[in-house]
């Protein structure tokens, strides 16, 4: 490999929130969602130029840089699209957040899919609308969707908004076009705008094919709206530089204005640099990263594979969904017992409604990731 990802990082003292936050001692935390991994030397070179007097001010948002994000989706997933197609957003929850605003009304119902990432919650509640959920059926170590019941919940008139995981964050999975594409003719169908969050899309096992929302269908590209980032792709979440993909001119003069009301649309003095040196730049430490993130959740998934714990996630995400079922009941009292006996810190399901999971995110040096297996394995 070109790059050398098992050096070991020290991240304390930086602020971080996964290794300092809480600033227990002797803690190994594979929780939230970044990569212990330096960034990209040409990302980082862009922040660090030592050619470049380190002038901080306002920053405005150059053609360069939406070019360069359509110019990654269309060579990397084939989308056809142009860079006015896209528009600036500081991050992808907060784009999240103004949808829910200005997409739909107080009171509105917002579909969901148990389990999902936890955050939407917030954006839903703290807009005082009403989450609803279709949820994944989950059989024989594989989810599926439940066609019939989705429908029941589109039909109601009050779901007006549906936001999508794809690839899905926690269980991993990468939707296939034909079921991207059913999802958004039964959103046509009832009238429901559908925002896709596709912030994981690029991290994926060498081999997989990921599909993008709105490349699935003409329906899709017509009434859907793809959200994505450099955050976890790159590392480069603290960053705060997301952009929303709306083909459909009416779609995105809303969610534009939208997005400007909310002051959520001026990026910091390092998000631009930084975004260009990744897209246009780094490509091939995305390569490597996703080989070496494979091997991690194949180390993971051959060394529980006789165990109680049973590996279930797809291809996608640096994020292992690992199944206890035949362990306890009670995964939040597992993963504190866990933290307690071991020192590993693991997501507990239920915090993204999947009772009876743990989330492992494995973006971090191989040495870390045989130690937490050896910390699972000794409970």
């Amino acid at each position: 490999m070109k790059y050398n990802f098992d050096t070991l990082t020290d991240r304390h003292g930086t602020y971080c929130y996964k290794w300092d936050y809480e600033k227990k001692e002797n803690v190994l935390p594979m929780t939230i969602a970044d990569m212990d991994f330096e960034i990209a030397p040409k990302i980082k070179e862009s922040v660090i130029n030592p050619n470049r007097p380190f002038t901080t001010g306002y920053t405005f948002i150059p053609d360069a840089y939406y070019e360069a994000i359509a110019s990654w989706w269309n060579r990397r997933h084939d989308l056809g699209v142009t860079k006015d197609d896209v528009v600036y957003a500081n991050g992808v929850i907060c784009a999240i957040s103004t949808i829910v605003r200005r997409f739909s009304k107080p009171g509105d119902n917002v579909l969901l899919q148990f389990p999902i990432y936890n955050t939407f919650f917030n954006s839903v509640i703290n807009n005082q609308r009403v989450i609803v959920s279709s949820d994944l059926v989950y059989k024989d170590g594989e989810y599926s969707i439940d066609w019939e019941d989705l429908e029941r919940v589109l039909s109601d008139e009050k779901t007006t908004l549906w936001i999508i995981c794809n690839p899905h964050n926690p269980i991993g999975k990468n939707w296939t076009k034909e079921e991207l594409a059913k999802m958004g003719e039964l959103a046509r169908k009832h009238g429901v705008v559908t925002v896709s969050d596709e912030i994981h899309c690029d991290v994926q096992e060498p081999g997989n094919h990921y599909t993008p929302f709105l490349s699935s269908s003409k329906e899709n590209r017509e009434n859907g709206i793809a959200l994505v980032s450099t955050s976890k792709t790159f590392n480069m979440a603290g960053f705060h530089c997301a952009a929303a993909i709306i083909p459909n001119p009416d779609l995105r003069y809303k969610f534009w204005r939208a997005i400007n009301t909310d002051e959520c649309s001026e990026p910091n003095f390092f998000a631009i640099p930084a975004a260009l040196a990744a897209y246009n730049e780094s490509e091939d430490w995305v390569e490597e990263v996703n080989e070496y993130i494979a091997g991690n959740k194949n180390y993971v998934r051959e060394a529980l594979k006789d165990t109680k714990y049973k590996v279930v996630s797809g291809p996608a995400t640096y994020l292992l969904w690992i199944d206890i079922s035949e362990i306890t009941d009670n995964d939040e009292e597992f993963a504190e017992r866990l933290e307690k006996e071991t020192g590993l810190q693991l997501n507990a399901g239920s915090h993204y409604r999947g009772k009876g999971f743990l989330r492992m995110n494995v973006a971090t040096q191989r040495s870390r990731v045989e130690e937490a297996v050896n910390k699972l394995k000794s409970l």
